[in-house]
């Protein structure tokens, strides 16, 4: 599977890229939203794990930008965040296209069993 994860906190990242590739996927990470909006756009991936709260573009901008291109509904992108998000707010991204959200702190067996609906996680 290949991942890319958007993220500004560096410890996640470090984290979750062994985690990753001791688990045999391929994974990319950056914690630069604007390279991210461009590596989502540009590439394609199994799964996006992306911030809300990020510095020069928040993950909503990110999500707006790919749904005013119609590229949101065709990624399979996960919010991944501290941020308290309500039901509603994720119930609207939701129907805008966006998978669902992960909760940080993330427990890992949770992350791995709540993307495994989306594809085969080992």
């Amino acid at each position: 599977m290949r991942v890319l994860i958007v993220d500004d906190n560096l410890d996640i990242i470090k984290l979750l890229t062994k985690v990753f590739l001791v688990k045999g996927h391929e994974i990319r990470t950056t914690t630069n939203s604007k390279e991210g909006l461009e590596l989502i756009k540009n590439e394609d991936w199994d799964t996006i794990l992306l911030d809300i709260a990020m510095p020069e573009l928040s993950g909503l901008e990110i999500i707006d930008d790919l749904e005013k291109n119609n590229l949101l509904k065709k990624k399979t992108i996960w919010i991944f965040s501290a941020a308290s998000i309500t039901d509603d707010e994720i119930k609207e991204l939701v129907e805008r296209g966006v998978v669902g959200i992960i909760r940080k702190p993330i427990k890992l067996k949770e992350l791995f069993s709540t993307i495994a609906g989306s594809h085969t996680v080992q």
